[in-house]
């Protein structure tokens, strides 16, 4: 029955607690192009939440809202976005921070070993306002990978990664601040993955 159906797609949780007088619940209900959930926060902040996406052929969109309960109520959050799936690039444009804030990235798989993005940001209140960020991977072989970002605040950031072995993989970056003088403002550190 129809019934049946929407309650095999639909996850509802509760949780609650007598000590620090929490209660909170969430539900989420999906389908093959879209979904939806929310929750209620009976704490502290005491909100309710919503947030949905939608898909349809290469395009989808999607919302958030937050309402704060209370003595003050108020709409504490309202953010969209759209994203665009090509084939082998993807381009989002999102919304944030109560239409405050506006975000937009592109990524794309030049070929198999090389992929590029780039990204902007305004925040309408800030004056430094845009920031941008490019990025950049590109796959010697199969066990090795550099990569690079650049950004408007002046950090250049490179990595090295290498698969040392199945459980072993090695990575060698640094950051670099190229609005400070070649002495200051520069990091460098390596990490070291050992899995089974």
């Amino acid at each position: 029955s129809v019934a049946d159906k929407i309650l095999d797609d639909l996850k509802l949780t509760l949780n609650g607690e007598t000590e620090s007088e929490v209660f909170k619940g969430s539900f989420e209900y999906k389908q093959n192009s879209w979904n939806l959930n929310g929750g209620l926060d009976l704490s502290k902040d005491r909100k309710i939440s919503l947030a949905g996406a939608a898909t349809h052929g290469s395009f989808t969109v999607g919302a958030q809202t937050a309402y704060k309960l209370g003595d003050q109520p108020d709409l504490s959050k309202y953010d969209f976005g759209v994203q665009y799936a090509g084939e082998d690039f993807q381009a989002v444009l999102k919304v944030t921070d109560k239409l405050n804030g506006v975000n937009a990235s592109y990524h794309h798989a030049v070929t198999s070993d090389l992929k590029v993005a780039g990204e902007a940001k305004v925040e309408m209140d800030k004056p430094d306002s845009p920031k941008l960020g490019l990025v950049a991977a590109y796959k010697l072989d199969n066990d090795t990978t550099v990569k690079g970002r650049l950004d408007t605040e002046g950090s250049l950031q490179l990595s090295y990664q290498q698969q040392l072995s199945a459980f072993t993989k090695l990575t060698l970056g640094t950051k670099l601040n190229t609005n400070a003088s070649f002495a200051t403002g520069h990091k460098v550190g390596f990490d070291l993955n050992i899995s089974n």
